[in-house]
Formats: C-alpha cells, structure tokens, sequence
C-alpha cells in the first residue's frame, strides 16, 4: 500500500466520541516516550528500586496526556479541508511529551535520592 509516504502523512487514529487526527509522527513520539518509560520502570524494579509517583505528579501527567488528545481532537476538525495540515498544532501538542519526560526525570531524581 506504500502508507504512509511519510511521517508527516496524516492519520485518523479514533473515531470516538470525535475524530482524533494527525500526522503519524505524532502518536509514534508518544509512543517511544511511554516505551522508554515503561523501560526504565522495568529496570528499577528488577533491581528492587521501584518508582513512586505522588499525586500531584499523576495530576501532571494525566494533564499531559489530556493535552495530547485535545491536539488531536482540534486538529479533525479541518481535516476535510484544503491545507487542513496547519490545524495541528505542534508546539501545543509538543508541551504533552516535554511535560511528561520533565516529570518522569523528577520521579526518577526524586526516588534515587530517598535513603529506605
């Protein structure tokens, strides 16, 4: 089928309640993001070093994620239209991952640093 042509090519990733769309980088970036982090859990806690996230971390990166699927769920709305390209909106939708790292970092330092 030679799909996608590129990274930049767009997808429809769901449909329910609203179409969500984008081009395939985006959902690729989100995916090596969690493969990395499920990763890294794995090995702290095959060495007995697992990680403990508070509350206002999970409010964090559950804003995140909320924030990615709003991009996505914005970005259908012109996909029926010439140039409907420009409705994603990376650097929105760029603030999802970079938060998600930034407190993932935080849990990692945070963890490494207790003395139990």
């Amino acid at each position: 089928m030679n799909w996608p042509d590129s990274i930049m090519d767009w997808d429809i990733l769901f449909l329910i309640p609203v179409t969500w769309a984008g081009p395939v980088l985006a959902p690729v970036l989100i995916s090596a993001v969690m493969i990395v982090f499920g990763l890294v859990v794995i090995r702290q806690s095959c060495h007995d070093q697992n990680m403990r996230i508070s509350v206002v971390d999970w409010v964090g990166f559950s804003g995140a994620g909320v924030l990615a699927v709003v991009v996505f769920c914005l970005a259908s709305r012109g996909i029926m239209e010439p140039g409907y390209q420009s409705y994603f909106n990376w650097p929105l939708f760029l603030i999802s991952p970079v938060v998600a790292v930034a407190l993932f970092i935080k849990c990692l330092l945070k963890n490494s640093g207790s003395t139990e």
